[in-house]
């Protein structure tokens, strides 16, 4: 029998031994979110267990016959809120995909973007100084300006890019998400990643946490 899950706690601070716990109903929606501020973009994940979930207006989802399993992925602009489904948000700023690419992209930017961060500074460096071969195979190398890409198949259907150039000169760190066509073609679709965000959220562990222990309980709800 599949126990009931347990959310983090919130410690009543008068009381050290009394605990609040809130899980959703099977029919709720999960928001997952980091709001924006005057110099970074926001990033929401809306989750629904439920094939008909009850749905809040607000949130803008599009209108399905099911839900089940899907997760909406939403931006918002520098200092804005969330662009809805209605207001006819530009591709690059919505996407859906299922609850376990989800947690699959959560677990890769937790685990892996600091690093790949580094890596990919490191060959901005090396690219502006020009004094070092920039290499693109053990025999095939550059001097001076250029880009470094890197990529990673979050699923089968799912692919994470990330890329910097040497000839901006702010030296940003781009990132999206991909979203492949079922014949094998180019993305079907695509969603710019706002990193410093979703890097939030991803390394919360506490609600990363949380949010897997009410995803497994359920799952094994529907499955019932």
């Amino acid at each position: 029998m599949t126990s009931t899950p347990k959310p983090t706690p919130f410690t009543i601070p008068s009381h050290s031994d009394a605990v609040l716990y809130n899980r959703p109903d099977l029919k709720s929606v999960l928001v997952h979110s980091q709001p924006s501020s005057y110099k970074q973009y926001g990033f929401r994940a809306i989750l629904c267990f439920d094939s008909k979930p009850l749905i809040p207006t607000h949130l803008g989802l599009p209108e399905l016959d099911n839900y089940e399993d899907k997760v909406f992925l939403q931006v918002a602009g520098e200092n804005q809120g969330f662009i809805l489904q209605s207001q006819q948000a530009p591709h690059h700023w919505m996407m859906e995909i299922n609850t376990t690419d989800y947690i699959v992209l959560l677990q890769f930017i937790n685990r892996e973007w600091n690093l790949l961060t580094s890596k990919l500074n490191y060959q901005l460096k090396m690219m502006r100084e020009g004094t070092e071969p920039i290499r693109i195979s053990n025999q095939l190398a550059f001097y001076n300006h250029g880009s470094s890409y890197f990529k990673t198949n979050i699923s089968s259907h799912l692919v994470l890019k990330a890329w910097i150039e040497s000839g901006d000169g702010k030296g940003i760190i781009h990132c999206c998400l991909e979203k492949m066509t079922n014949h094998g073609g180019g993305p079907e679709e695509f969603m710019i990643l706002p990193m410093e965000s979703l890097t939030t959220l991803a390394q919360d562990a506490l609600g990363m946490k949380a949010m897997t222990d009410i995803l497994v309980y359920y799952k094994s709800r529907v499955k019932k």
